[in-house]
């Protein structure tokens, strides 16, 4: 099997579905497809919590300026 480049979640798929076509072929050791499905299960997981961490810092930051904000705004009022 060629080098292949994993960067986004549907790539990870993509190789998943030859893994298991080449299984179904008797084409690959059925412990090298258990190993590769294992890894791209775990590098899916990393990429979902990847995403989630960057939605979360960004909803951080937006409600973080928000206070900065409606303080400000305090502040002026007083």
């Amino acid at each position: 099997m060629r080098k292949i480049n994993l960067k986004q979640p549907q790539d990870v798929r993509r190789l998943l579905s030859r893994v298991i076509n080449m299984s179904l072929a008797d084409e690959i050791e059925t412990s090298r497809a258990n190993s590769l499905s294992t890894l791209c299960n775990v590098l899916l997981r990393a990429m979902v919590e990847s995403a989630l961490e960057e939605r979360v810092e960004k909803l951080e930051r937006l409600i973080e300026n928000k206070s900065e904000v409606k303080n400000e705004r305090i502040k002026k009022a007083s």
